[in-house]
């Protein structure tokens, strides 16, 4: 399994597009897949994902306090 998020701002910009489904209803249409076609992983199955949580939750925290002294 594999998740994306997009920045539709060019399409909406260049192409004039729109979305058309509410983010409720299409994520209640990507549960409904998922559980049609196998379900969800056990991440309790991956621990490969606590540490790729781990080691964004310490990168964030470095950002953090380097972008912090330039106000923006």
């Amino acid at each position: 399994m594999s998740s994306n998020v997009f920045d539709n701002a060019v399409a909406r910009a260049d192409l004039g597009f729109a979305y058309t489904i509410p983010f409720a209803e299409g994520s209640q249409r990507v549960i409904a897949w998922q559980e049609a076609h196998g379900g969800f992983e056990d991440s309790d199955d991956f621990p490969f994902y606590d540490a790729i949580l781990e080691a964004w939750a310490r990168l964030v925290e470095v950002m953090a306090r380097e972008l912090e002294p330039l106000d923006l």
